[in-house]
């Protein structure tokens, strides 16, 4: 009976032996190189802080919501702070994928000025494609259009994951007491 067990103790061991081998080689957080190191990666890094297309960022105080009562310090591993929204600036970019009108979450003006804020995808699956933006005396209509960038690459992994998106636009005259109409609503 013992000569039965042997066998089957030997497999659960190289088994068990081949499993931790797969784990070490498959790497952890804690590794010295990533991706980002890999000049054949695809995976980008944001600017440094002091370089010139580093932009207003992340967690700059103007593009984050939510965090009356937390400091936001944009220098900080856990920027934005839990609670917190950092609606990242984003530009109209050249699709090739059909667009879809979308609806948006909010809108903020300050006088000629609309700031339109919505969740979307990561790009290139989700980029904004055009802002159509129609005035009259009594209101503005803003319709967003999203497309994917390169809608036949076979090589692009699009994540499901919600981006926090806001758009500017700059209006002919100053919004006053025209009413701000979703053109995407119920898209």
């Amino acid at each position: 009976m013992f000569a039965r067990r042997l066998p089957l103790a030997g497999l659960f061991l190289v088994l068990l032996l081949l499993t931790a081998a797969c784990a070490d080689s498959a790497g952890s957080a804690d590794d010295e190189t990533s991706a980002a190191d890999d000049p054949g990666s695809s995976v980008s890094s944001p600017p440094d802080a002091g370089s010139p297309d580093a932009g207003a960022g992340i967690c700059s105080p103007e593009v984050t919501e939510g965090c009356d009562d937390v400091p936001v310090d944009p220098d900080a591993e856990d920027c934005p702070p839990e609670g917190c929204t950092a609606w990242q600036e984003t530009a109209i970019v050249d699709t090739e994928g059909t667009p879809r009108a979308r609806g948006f979450e909010s809108v903020e003006s300050d006088g000629d000025t609309l700031v339109v804020r919505w969740w979307s995808g990561v790009e290139p699956c989700t980029a904004l494609a055009e802002v159509k933006v129609e005035e009259t005396d009594t209101a503005v209509t803003v319709t967003l259009f999203e497309a994917s960038v390169h809608p036949d690459d076979a090589n692009v992994a699009c994540i499901e994951i919600a981006q926090a998106k806001q758009h500017t636009i700059t209006l002919d005259a100053p919004l006053g007491d025209r009413e701000v109409i979703d053109g995407g609503a119920g898209q």
